[in-house]
């Protein structure tokens, strides 16, 4: 096995270890079962932004279609309904207003907005609300990262990116964690 599969496996490792010690963090303190493949996911999302500066739509959507079989099992078991309806209704409308400025301007690639959607439905189920805390700490943490940066003296222009994931995901675990 050559050095560079070796590093590649340590990452993944890492990742899978740090997706699940956020899933169970976020559910030992929400008390939501939906939670854990949502932080499985969007840890994932986040080693894979880090890496590659892509968010996979298929892990994404696989992330989605999970944390809404759990959390539509969970509703089902407990007739609390209300909640999926009204953070469904909370995804529609991140999800827009995220597109909005996809639309608008170079601030967001596509599937930022595709991954705001997905991460803004545990907190919306929690309680509504928490999707702008959500927002704000990731914008925060962003804002942190172009510091960095800046600091060490890298492309910070208007063209250069950084991974949105990571950020997200820890706007989302502050968001779970202040429920």
């Amino acid at each position: 096995m050559s050095s560079g599969t070796d590093a590649r496996t340590i990452e993944i490792g890492i990742a899978g270890f740090l997706g699940c010690a956020v899933a169970v963090l976020a559910v030992w303190h929400s008390g939501i079962a939906a939670a854990v493949p949502a932080a499985l996911g969007l840890t994932a999302l986040a080693a894979t932004d880090l890496a590659s500066r892509r968010l996979p739509s298929r892990i994404v959507l696989l992330t989605f279609l999970a944390t809404l079989a759990v959390a539509a099992w969970d509703a089902s078991r407990t007739g609390e309904w209300f909640g999926f309806v009204q953070a469904w209704a909370v995804v529609g409308a991140v999800t827009l207003g995220s597109l909005l400025v996809w639309a608008l301007t170079s601030g967001i690639a596509f599937g930022d907005v595709k991954l705001l959607g997905v991460a803004s439905f545990i907190p919306a189920l929690i309680a509504p609300h928490l999707v702008l805390s959500m927002v704000i700490v990731t914008l925060l943490a962003s804002l942190v990262v172009i510091g960095i940066r800046r600091l060490r003296g890298r492309n910070v222009s208007r063209s250069a990116t950084i991974a949105f994931a990571p950020p997200l995901l820890v706007g989302w675990l502050v968001a779970v964690m202040a429920s």
